[in-house]
């Protein structure tokens, strides 16, 4: 499900995942990838929101894949902002509204707030980029980490909401809210 504000329909493009059983069953693999198009981002916003039934991840691998064909990787244990909505619903609530909540009003969107509004979700990672140093952002990112599956969900990790997205954070630039999701059953 795609829900995006402005700019190019194809959200593909700045941002796209997928997700795999671990070989033990016991944990969901995802990779999350931004900006694949390599177009020019005014110091974006980054955020992933995890299905409830997994564990937030222990340390998240970032990959920089830069236009010549580098690729800088690092391991963080978390993002830079990282909430969990039972304990801090608040926070977590303030990142759902800043984030998809900012593509607008679409049946798509309604039906994730309900999801959310029903504790079908359990984390939100968010992460930036440039803005301390004022660089924009041109090159594609990847997240790779795994999730925990918690008892009772390992036989529907394939059924689980996900929603991640970009959007540039630049009060004199368009924002282009970007997000990719499922709903999960």
């Amino acid at each position: 499900m795609h829900l995006y504000w402005q700019g190019n329909y194809y959200v593909d493009n700045y941002v796209d995942y997928t997700k795999n059983l671990s070989h033990d069953g016991k944990s969901i693999e995802w990779v999350v990838a931004f900006n694949k198009a390599l177009e020019n981002w005014t110091y974006p916003d980054f955020s992933v929101f995890l299905p409830k039934g997994v564990k937030a991840p222990t340390q998240i691998t970032v990959q920089d894949h830069w236009q010549n064909g580098k690729i800088y990787s690092k391991t963080v244990q978390n993002t830079q902002w990282h909430y969990d909505w039972k304990s801090q619903k608040t926070n977590f609530n303030q990142e759902f509204d800043k984030f998809p909540g900012y593509t607008g009003w679409s049946p798509s969107l309604d039906k994730f707030y309900k999801l959310k509004n029903d504790g079908k979700f359990s984390h939100v990672l968010v992460d930036t980029y440039g803005r301390q140093s004022h660089t924009y952002f041109s090159h594609k990112m990847v997240w790779k980490f795994k999730t925990e599956l918690e008892e009772g969900y390992k036989d529907k990790w394939d059924k689980l909401p996900f929603i991640a997205g970009i959007k540039q954070n630049n009060p004199l630039a368009a924002s282009f809210p970007s997000y990719k999701g499922e709903f999960g059953e």
